[in-house]
Order: C-alpha cells, then structure tokens, then sequence
C-alpha cells in the first residue's frame, strides 16, 4: 500500500499491489495490509483514495482469513457521500446505480463506496 501513498498513479499503483499480494506467500499477506499508508509530503491522495484503500485491505483481510488492520476503521476512511466507481452517483444512469449498489461488498459498501463484486480481480 506504500506505494499508492507515494504518489505513483493510482490506478497503477492499485494493480502493482494487488499483483504483490496475490502472488505473495500466505504468511505475508499480512504485513501488505497491516500498516495505514501515509501519504507522504508533496503527494496528494484524496480521502476518496484513502477510503478505498481501506477497503480493499479489510476485504482483502476477510477473503484471505488475515486480521482486519485497525487502521481501516478509523472515521475518516467512511465517506459522507456515495461514490460509484469513483464518481458521484447523480452523475451515472439509475440502472447502472442499481447494479452496483447490490452488487458492491460489504467492505466498500459500508464506507459509502460503491464498486463492482470483482473490484480486486486481475486479469
């Protein structure tokens, strides 16, 4: 998750670590999500990011049996508006609104995030 924080695209960064992870050994998938990634100085990171980001590590957490890092429940990592697939949910159709609504997990559901049931697939 570092490197998400440091800058690097957010898109690639995402990829990169998701790659890392999977490919990883199971006793080390833990030491991916364990610690908050802190943007660092000059690097801007939306709390839009941050809250995916917390996310993707509880997910990640319950798929692979982990422990939930603690960091994840902290209020600011909750949105007060709803965002699907990273954009304001007015400015998408209703029936696509609908799909990801009931198709978003519980861990992107609960912080207002609306993505679909595959977000942490890669091809």
């Amino acid at each position: 998750m570092a490197q998400r924080a440091l800058g690097v695209d957010p898109a690639t960064a995402n990829g990169n670590f998701l790659d890392a992870f999977y490919a990883a050994k199971p006793r080390q998938r833990q030491s991916f999500i364990e610690y908050e990634p802190i943007p660092q100085d000059g690097y801007d990171v939306s709390c839009d990011d941050m809250a995916e980001y917390a996310a993707e590590a509880e997910k990640l957490a319950h798929d692979f049996n982990l422990r939930v890092p603690t960091w994840t429940e902290k209020p600011q990592y909750f949105l007060d508006r709803p965002l699907l697939a990273g954009r304001p949910i007015g400015e998408l159709r209703p029936e696509l609104v609908k799909v990801m609504r009931d198709d978003s997990p519980p861990e992107f559901r609960r912080r207002n995030l609306y993505v679909s049931n595959n977000v942490l697939t890669r091809m």
